[in-house]
C-alpha cells in the first residue's frame, strides 16, 4: 500500500475505533479487538508495533485511571466500578496504534504535538462526554484543562516509548544493541 493511503487508512481505522468505542460501549469491544487485529496483522514488524500498542495504551490508561480515580470523569455503564471500561482502554490501544503512522509526525515534534495533542484530547473527550459515554461531574472546562495538562506530558512520552522500541526492537533483518549500550556509564572519558 503506498505510504499516503496507509496514512488516511491508518487515520480512518483509528476513528472508527474512537466512533464504536463512545457511540458503543463494551458492546463494541469485539468489533473493537477486530480492528486491533486488522492493524497488527497489516504491520511488517509486529513486535515493534505491539509493544508500542500494548506500552503506550498502559500509560494512557494509568493517566486516565487516575482522574477517574479523583472523580473528574464518571462512566455511565461502571458508576461503581474501580476500573476504566473496557472500551476506554482499548481506544488506547488504537490510539498508540497511530503513533508510528498517522500520528507519527506529531510524535516526532512535540513542541507542537504536545500543545495539539492537549487541544485534540480535551476535545475529543468533550465530544464522548456531549454523546454520552462519560460524564464530569465537576464540570467539563475543568476536565478538559486536567485532560489537556496530562496530554501535555503523552506525546512527549509516546516519543520516548517509540524511540525506545524502535532501538529495542529493529526492524526485522537489522540486529538489535545490546541492552547494555543504552545504561550510562560511570567511568569517565
Amino acid at each position: 500500500m503506498h505510504k499516503v493511503c496507509w496514512l488516511i487508512f491508518n487515520a480512518v481505522w483509528f476513528q472508527a475505533i474512537w466512533f464504536s468505542s463512545v457511540l458503543g460501549g463494551d458492546k463494541a469491544s469485539l468489533f473493537i479487538v477486530g480492528l486491533l487485529l486488522m492493524h497488527v496483522l497489516l504491520q511488517t514488524n509486529r513486535s515493534q508495533e505491539l509493544a508500542t500498542m500494548g506500552i503506550c495504551a498502559l500509560i494512557g490508561a494509568g493517566f486516565d485511571s487516575v482522574l477517574f480515580w479523583l472523580g473528574l470523569y464518571v462512566f455511565p455503564e461502571s458508576e461503581s466500578a474501580t476500573v476504566l471500561p473496557a472500551w476506554l482502554f482499548l481506544l488506547w490501544l488504537g490510539f498508540a496504534g497511530t503513533l508510528r503512522h498517522s500520528l507519527g509526525w506529531l510524535v516526532e515534534r512535540p513542541g507542537i504535538g504536545a500543545p495539539l495533542g492537549a487541544v485534540a484530547a480535551a476535545l475529543s473527550y468533550y465530544a464522548a462526554h456531549k454523546l454520552g459515554a462519560v460524564s464530569f461531574p465537576h464540570g467539563a472546562l475543568g476536565t478538559a484543562f486536567f485532560v489537556g495538562l496530562y496530554w501535555l506530558a503523552i506525546i512527549p512520552i509516546a516519543r520516548c516509548v517509540t524511540g525506545l522500541i524502535g532501538k529495542w526492537l529493529p526492524a526485522p533483518g537489522i540486529s538489535a544493541p545490546p541492552l547494555l549500550a543504552y545504561i550510562p556509564s560511570k567511568e569517565k572519558p
